[in-house]
């Protein structure tokens, strides 16, 4: 579970995965209302970089309740990005922990297009031969790729 998701939850009377989701979906709870009248902010942190907020942004097409799942999925895929795939090997430097997230906008809307996994696992490929010049790893996308598609 991302960190992002866990200060969520925290906001939240430290409720479970279970009890947030339930929450999430149960139209006269607090956290449904508090969707609705708030929007999605996002951190700060997540602001730094321009592309991003425009990517947060884009968001606004769907209802305060999808941008709010929205935003759970943009914060496990970015954790699933700096934890599993992490091409460039660097998930222990904290100070480079928004080295993936340029990529998170593109992912989230291949998801939410039901775009097939082989797809996505190309995309990751992509990134990692033509745009970081390393060899790749196929595989390894692939298994990120069905991690990111299961969510």
């Amino acid at each position: 579970m991302s960190r992002s998701i866990h200060i969520t939850i925290k906001n939240f009377r430290g409720l479970n995965r279970k009890q947030f989701d339930e929450q999430k979906n149960n139209s006269d709870s607090e956290l449904h209302q508090w969707s609705k009248k708030k929007g999605i902010k996002a951190d700060s942190r997540k602001l730094r970089n321009g592309k991003i907020k425009k990517q947060l942004d884009s968001l606004d097409k769907f209802n305060a309740t999808t941008k709010a799942d929205n935003l759970i999925v943009w914060n496990r895929i970015d954790e699933i990005l700096w934890h599993d795939w992490d091409p460039i090997g660097i998930n222990d430097v904290e100070s480079a922990r928004d080295e993936y997230q340029n990529y998170i906008g593109d992912i989230l809307e291949f998801k939410l297009n039901g775009t097939d996994v082989t797809e996505i696992a190309n995309y990751l490929s992509v990134i990692e031969t033509q745009r970081m010049n390393l060899l790749g790893n196929k595989e390894k996308c692939f298994t990120v790729a069905q991690k990111i598609q299961k969510l």
